[in-house]
């Protein structure tokens, strides 16, 4: 092998290691990069507000896209917030529990839908008829500090602007017991399953 041959293969063989090396480090960095996200998704998940915890204010969109805030303290009532997807099988079978709590308790509690998605919005909202405010597509602080990360989940907020009561999922027998508690009012009860 000629010398000009010899160097082109030294070279070749430094680009090789350095080009390893390289790939090798980002596939670190990428590694890290995804743990940590992956961290902060299982501890935004993970997060359930507790009694006492305070909360901002409710910002998101409304149905149409416009920005939306509604404000949870000093409203003179506490306010309920229900949060919901259209595509959540269980919010759907849990739709008779809250329009029934929204009947039972006129002028107790301030009714707000936090819908997460707003894809099918429109057509859940007109078939199920719900008699209360929605916002659409909460910001990530609104979601992260109230703790929205499964559906269907209710939050009572005080008038203070802190978490009264949180409860995540539909309304089993236990849930469903301690929201009856909560309000004094028997619930219906989930509906049936849809059929397959």
């Amino acid at each position: 092998m000629s010398t000009d041959a010899r160097k082109h293969v030294a070279a070749l063989s430094v680009l090789l290691i350095l080009s390893l090396g390289a790939n090798l480090a980002l596939y670190g960095t990428a590694k890290q990069f995804q743990k940590q996200r992956m961290d902060i998704e299982s501890s935004i998940q993970g997060f359930r507000p507790t009694s006492g915890d305070p909360v901002p204010d409710l910002v998101g969109k409304t149905l149409d896209g416009a920005p939306l805030t509604i404000a949870v303290q000093g409203t003179g009532i506490p306010t309920l917030i229900y949060v919901f997807t259209p595509r959540c099988v269980w919010c759907t079978r849990n739709i008779n529990n809250l329009k029934a709590m929204i009947s039972a308790s006129p002028g107790r509690f301030r009714f707000v839908g936090v819908a997460l998605e707003s894809e099918g919005l429109s057509e859940y909202l007109s078939l199920h008829q719900l008699p209360t405010d929605v916002l659409v597509a909460p910001s990530y602080d609104t979601t992260t500090r109230y703790g929205m990360a499964a559906t269907p989940t209710t939050i009572v907020v005080a008038t203070d602007g802190r978490i009264q009561r949180y409860w995540q999922g539909a309304y089993s027998p236990r849930i469903s017991g301690e929201v009856e508690e909560f309000l004094g009012r028997k619930l219906p009860g989930v509906l049936a399953a849809p059929a397959q």
